[in-house]
């Protein structure tokens, strides 16, 4: 079977950035599985040559191009995708020109359709002007947007959601596709509803879910083993993953619990190490810090600690969550309007959410799980069992049955 991954981002060098690897654990499963795959990104093919055999780039225009997708032939096309626009056009360019190519739509959204799509747009106010204000995009990079500006931005998306409700959006998309998947079990069943609310039965039964790919590597320590009142933050540190609030959390942690130790991982990890270290200089030896960790390393940072500490104004997917969960770690979560997957990972038992974003109280969650962890009610393996299904092994077993069923 030929897989082709598409996400609509642009090809980055070098080849280990972030989204290009996503896409790219489910073409090296497939591949050791004996199917051909590949993963797709935004990209001039006469200009960029990736140097890795399982990454492609085409135009956008390309990406539209019927006759680009029937020369492809492609057996399936697994779609990273919004109800949007865009999206819609690109699929319906797939189904045009293969129409025997089975697309699955995997849908990034972390809001499923509704009816009452006015209340739901008020309700995305609060994070939106979140997103706006603390988080980055290419076209505003700065760090931190103006008052003025995340709220123009955020009444500009208001605007434009009332002028054409999202809902059509999402009819568009789930007819030209031949499956809908979504990271999370409440947003299937949200979907579902609301396909048959429309009196679409055709569309529901399309609705899937479908987790995070997590390499097999993510696994606990042999027999659950973990460093005692281990903590450990992954990310990015840019203003979206708030290092003053982790440090600062992390601070008050610290100073009441001698035995705890914080590992912090990624790109700027020292603005949270060297505010930590000015706050708490005497627990100097317990904080250690890496600006990068090679992707292979990464699993046994993971397996050796039992709590991840994520204090994020914004998150949608969190890939590194459900490689923490896989490898036996529990949460502590700093509340924020635009986490919409707060919700679900906490509502699986294995996380503590903080009552706000003060540092005692995120402190006090991450105190609470670890008090957790020493009582035994916390166990590694225990954690991992739950999220096997979200292995890639197990996911790509799933895609090929969406891929094959009538």
């Amino acid at each position: 079977m030929n897989v082709i991954i598409l996400q609509d981002i642009p090809y980055r060098h070098p080849e280990g950035a972030l989204a290009q690897y996503h896409g790219i654990i489910w073409a090296e499963e497939l591949r050791r599985k004996g199917h051909e795959a590949t993963k797709m990104v935004i990209g001039d093919p006469t200009v960029v040559k990736p140097e890795c055999p399982l990454l492609s780039v085409a135009t956008e225009a390309q990406r539209r191009d019927p006759a680009f997708w029937r020369d492809l032939d492609a057996d399936c096309v697994l779609y990273y995708c919004g109800p949007n626009e865009g999206s819609f056009r690109i699929l319906e360019a797939i189904k045009k020109g293969s129409p025997h190519t089975k697309v699955i739509a995997r849908i990034e959204s972390l809001d499923a359709p509704t009816r009452k799509s006015s209340w739901r747009t008020l309700q995305q106010i609060p994070g939106r002007y979140v997103v706006n204000r603390h988080c980055p995009t290419e076209l505003f990079s700065h760090e931190k947007s103006s008052v003025f500006a995340a709220a123009l931005r955020t009444s500009a998306q208001t605007i434009r959601d009332f002028i054409r409700p999202n809902r059509e959006l999402w009819t568009e998309v789930a007819d030209a596709a031949d499956a809908i998947t979504f990271f999370f079990p409440r947003l299937v069943d949200q979907a579902q509803d609301y396909f048959r609310s429309c009196g679409r039965n055709d569309l529901a039964k399309k609705v899937r879910w479908c987790g995070y790919p997590v390499r097999p590597e993510f696994r606990p320590a042999p027999k659950g083993e973990k460093s005692p009142a281990s903590v450990i933050s992954i990310a990015n540190w840019r203003h979206v993953k708030d290092p003053e609030l982790t440090a600062d959390a992390m601070a008050v942690v610290l100073q009441q619990n001698p035995r705890a130790t914080y590992t912090v991982i990624g790109i700027q990890s020292e603005r949270v190490a060297n505010r930590l270290i000015a706050a708490v200089p005497e627990a100097a030896p317990r904080i250690h810090a890496y600006e990068h960790i090679d992707n292979w390393k990464l699993p046994g940072f993971l397996a050796s600690t039992q709590v991840f500490l994520l204090c994020s104004h914004k998150e949608g997917i969190p890939s590194v969550l459900s490689e923490a969960f896989c490898s036996g770690c529990s949460l502590a979560l700093a509340p924020s309007p635009a986490c919409g997957a707060f919700k679900d990972y906490v509502a699986c038992g294995d996380g503590t959410l903080a009552a706000s974003r003060r540092p005692g109280d995120v402190a006090d969650a991450i105190q609470t799980e670890l008090a957790l962890w020493d009582s035994g009610k916390r166990t590694a393996d225990a954690i991992s069992a739950k999220w096997e299904h979200t292995t890639v092994a197990a996911l790509c077993d799933e895609l090929i049955q969406l891929s094959i069923v009538p």
